[in-house]
């Protein structure tokens, strides 16, 4: 199974254009290829073979969340595509070591869903949570 990469530079290209809806689109339907894959790692029992995949399907969840954030897509569409791509980085590395960077802004765009959900309190808390992943980036 090959990640669905061309949909994803496709996607990129068309929010380069401001072609928010076409872009959305194609990272829909890359994003539920990801999905797809993921029964497929569980099967795997996550070694090996697609389970050395996950940090590119994350990469790319990651990119459709930030690009839902952007758009502003719906708050509880954002938090789906980004917990995923959490989920994800997690079940490929238990200590996410690697991945802070990335934590960092999949944390921000669910802070970002947070207070577009009027939670003040929990986006701050989802803030700190990425500022602890971007200081553990940095070492």
């Amino acid at each position: 199974m090959a990640v669905p990469r061309a949909e994803a530079c496709l996607a990129r290209m068309r929010i380069d254009q401001g072609r928010f809806g076409d872009a959305q689109l194609l990272y829909a339907q890359a994003a539920n290829a990801v999905e797809d894959y993921a029964d497929h790692i569980a099967a795997d029992g996550g070694s090996g073979g697609l389970y050395d995949l996950v940090p590119d399907h994350a990469k790319l969840l990651t990119d459709y969340a930030d690009m839902l954030s952007r758009c502003g897509e719906a708050p509880h569409v954002m938090e789906h595509v980004a917990q995923q791509a959490i989920d994800l980085y997690q079940a490929r590395n238990k200590e996410t070591s690697g991945y802070g960077l990335q934590l960092s802004r999949l944390y921000l765009i669910l802070a970002d869903a947070a207070r577009r959900r009027h939670l003040p309190e929990k986006a701050e808390l989802l803030s700190e949570q990425a500022n602890a992943y971007l200081q553990q980036s940095r070492g």
